[in-house]
């Protein structure tokens, strides 16, 4: 506030005693001017405006605290002055400028495009600054030539036609905040251009013309950026910064690498993975971008690779970079070695594709039909990725093939294929050679035929025997007809099992099938026929256990019988219902915990054997294990089951579907399975058993019972299960494989719970005493041919 004195014959006075001195404007040309004053004896005061010319207005008013002044322009700058009159005369004047706030108007900010999906709303946004408030209106560019303006009193409808009796109609109009508004946009308006316009009194703004896309879709991307942990981020995180300086590197990675894309988003999440000790640090990042045309993954997943290439995102130093869901780089430069192309034979090779590890690129399969006629690719080898030739066998002589090869990446059923090669076997000039092999074949056929011939009738008078196998009704054996004959490979192979004749073989009713269960292939190869034969050996090896399903004898895989069916379904049965009971019913149907314990016991006895022997289950759960006589626990279902004699565990290499709920935390990150990962199994079944069937982690998906686990969250504590029970379940889920117990240590334990239970009269004696003293309602032979036992010499001559 500034004081100077207008009338100098006014008496000087030291204090003017005006305060707290505004001016506004009310309208484009009235003004307010309010004031405070401390002055007594005050008659009334002086207002003095000046504008910008020097021009003068005085005003007298009556002892009051403002005063409105019109015909003035809130555009023009003034000084306000106030002077207080009394008996004493005019006072000092206190003084006040008046600045105006009109400003030309202005647009900000406006983007090049708007992009939209058919039959959805568009808004176009103006954003303007000026004063007094502009006025806004839209210029319209349709793309088939027409113009039209729209502004904030005026709407304009468009109509568009599907066909002759459907049209539709478009309404733009401008909202309060100068944004234009395109209703259900249809396709035929892709390509319109907009563009705003602001007016006020002092000047007007044209805006840039704003382009309409129409788009089919949006593409989205998922994508993880592993980055180095440097000193830097280390600090930030010390002091708090982190989030803020990981979002700032989001921001800048995005407008570097997906900026010029069709309305982008980018999001980015900070994510730290914390295992044994160690850290990892990633950004869990999605991109989507409009879709208006096929190639705008292509797009998105070019820019990602050269984050790859540059190994920066912002300022982060990328590790690596993995890009999820899409399907994995085929292999490129297919090709057959002209010097290895024989009449069955032909080594073909090709080149990994560039980036290979982002997709996760596990293993390729080796696809390969016949050129004529309407044959389907069928696959005939599979090898790693790291492998990139193999030699084809088994091909016809002078026959076009045509051969791909398929990518695979982990566990993603995606692939990426090849490019199609077309290749012929070499020709067979020798027709002579032809004939006579013809020849040979068929004379051998006929000799393979008659000695099949021979073996049957003497089979069907093989001598009788004391009880009889059943089996299922409808199939026939492997071993019973010449021309379905299953030959073992000749490479030496070892037969470790006993063989049964057909003819003590009785044909009865169908029992059931599992998961794994009656499988057949068509086109099984040597290599697959020498894994059947190995996994026959595995399970003749494990031997005899009263509660393991043993194996009796091949090709027809002839087990203990289970009079019982399986645990799961037992203990179901036995679940009660606290919302009523049945007081017709004189025994109780609720499982005792001493019938608990002693399955946990049994359970914990068949899978001290099979680890013993060296052999991990893999699917150990209550539907796998089966009830015998006495309901004796036996554990069954080995298709799953690998021998880890030499290496001690196995580790898959393919996906496939597996037993997620009932698999140990280590099995479902690498795959690796061991006789500990079995425990943690066991621990899964001891808790379906105290649930009587309940479904583990029954409302979770895959993916989060795997960050359940990861988070150290375990499966609760059943309703009714004792302290014992649980503390040997969470032992078993224990993360650190090393810090559960062994199945033998789970013998004695559940030994232990068995001794203590008070109602647990007698223990049934599970061992059986000699080899024919078996616990189970089962089939033993006891007059079976010695050379049913062993191959004999004409066996040992295909065998």
């Amino acid at each position: 506030v500034s004081c100077k004195s207008l009338d100098s014959q006014a008496p000087w006075i030291p204090d003017p005693g005006i305060y707290d001195l505004t001016a506004s404007f009310l309208d484009e040309s009235t003004i307010v001017v309010r004031w405070r004053s401390t002055l007594k004896n005050v008659s009334g005061y002086n207002v003095v405006i000046l504008n910008e010319s020097g021009e003068l207005r005085r005003l007298a008013t009556d002892n009051t605290s403002f005063v409105t002044i019109g015909s003035l322009d809130q555009c023009r700058n003034y000084t306000v002055n106030v002077a207080a009159n009394s008996s004493s005369g005019i006072g000092n004047y206190s003084s006040m400028e008046y600045l105006t706030q009109c400003a030309i108007p202005f647009i900000h900010n406006q983007p090049q495009s708007i992009y939209v999906k058919p039959g959805q709303d568009a808004v176009f946004p103006c954003h303007y600054t000026g004063f007094p408030t502009p006025t806004v209106h839209w210029e319209i560019f349709l793309a088939n030539g027409h113009s039209a303006t729209v502004d904030e009193e005026k709407a304009v409808q468009l109509i568009s036609f599907r066909d002759e009796n459907n049209f539709f109609y478009h309404t733009l109009s401008v909202s309060p905040n100068g944004s234009l508004l395109f209703t259900q946009v249809a396709q035929t308006y892709n390509g319109s251009r907009f563009r705003c316009t602001v007016i006020n009194r002092l000047k007007k703004d044209v805006g840039s013309l704003v382009n309409l896309i129409m788009v089919n879709n949006y593409a989205t991307v998922h994508f993880k950026i592993f980055f180095i942990w440097t000193k830097i981020l280390e600090d930030f995180n010390q002091t708090g910064k982190l989030t803020a300086f990981i979002n700032d590197q989001v921001l800048q990675g995005s407008r570097d690498h997906f900026g010029d894309l069709q309305d982008v988003k980018v999001l980015g999440k900070l994510t730290i993975i914390r295992f044994n000790g160690l850290s990892r640090h990633l950004l869990d990042m999605n991109v989507t971008a409009a879709v208006t045309d096929e190639n705008a993954v292509d797009e998105i997943e070019k820019r990602i690779l050269k984050i790859v290439e540059w190994k920066v995102f912002g300022n982060l130093s990328v590790e690596k970079v993995i890009i999820n869901e899409l399907p994995p780089p085929p292999a490129l430069n297919l090709k057959a070695k002209e010097d290895t192309i024989k009449q069955t034979s032909v080594l073909i090779s090709w080149d990994t594709a560039p980036f290979a590890d982002v997709y996760e690129l596990t293993y390729y399969t080796v696809e390969m039909k016949t050129a004529l006629g309407h044959a389907k690719f069928r696959t005939q080898e599979t090898v790693f990725a790291a492998v990139t030739e193999i030699e084809l066998t088994g091909l016809e002589p002078d026959t076009k093939y045509m051969v791909r090869v398929v990518s695979h990446r982990k566990e993603s059923k995606k692939e990426g294929l090849s490019d199609t090669l077309e290749l012929s076997t070499a020709k067979d000039h020798t027709l002579t050679i032809v004939l006579v092999t013809a020849v040979l074949l068929v004379i051998i056929f006929a000799c393979v035929l008659i000695y099949i011939k021979f073996r049957q009738v003497k089979r069907r008078n093989a001598g009788t025997r004391d009880r009889i196998l059943t089996m299922d009704d409808g199939e026939r054996n492997l071993y019973e007809s010449g021309a379905d004959r299953v030959i073992p490979p000749q490479t030496g192979f070892k037969r470790q099992w006993p063989e049964i004749p057909r003819a003590y073989l009785k044909i009865a009713e169908d029992l059931g099938s599992g998961a794994f269960g009656v499988v057949k292939k068509e086109h099984g190869t040597v290599n697959e026929l020498r894994d059947l034969y190995n996994e026959l050996n595995i399970m003749a090896s494990v031997g005899n256990h009263p509660n393991v399903v043993s194996l009796i004898g091949p090709l027809w895989v002839v087990v203990k019988f289970a009079e019982n069916g399986s645990l799961l379904e037992y203990i179901r049965k036995r679940k009660t219902h606290p919302d009523y009971v049945n007081t017709m019913d004189d025994e109780s149907n609720e499982m005792s915990n001493a019938e608990v314990v002693r399955l946990a016991y049994g359970i914990a006895k068949g899978m001290s054997h099979l680890s013993k022997v060296k052999c991990v289950h893999r699917d150990l759960a209550c539907r796998n294990v089966l009830l015998g006589k006495n309901l004796i626990p036996m554990v069954s279902d080995f298709g799953l089951a690998r021998d880890i004699y030499e290496s001690g565990a196995y580790e898959t290499t393919s996906g496939g579907k597996l037993p997620v709920r009932w698999m140990a935390l280590e099995s479902l990150e690498d795959y690796s399975y061991t006789s500990e990962s079995d425990v943690w199994s066991y621990g899964v079944v001891l808790w379906e058993i105290q649930t009587r069937g309940q479904v583990p982690y029954a409302a979770l998906g895959g993916q989060e019972i795997v960050r359940k686990l990861r988070r150290g969250e375990r499966l609760p504590k059943p309703d009714g299960c004792s302290d014992e029970i649980y503390d040997i379940m969470l032992t078993c889920w224990k993360a650190n494989p090393k810090e559960r117990p062994s199945f033998e240590e789970l013998v004695h334990l559940t030994e232990s719970l068995l001794s203590a239970e008070a109602d647990y009269l007698e223990v049934i004696n599970e061992t059986p005493e000699d080899e024919n003293d078996l616990p189970y309602d089962e089939v033993i032979f006891n007059e079976i041919p010695e050379k049913c036992m062993l191959p004999s010499e004409d066996e040992k001559t295909w065998l």
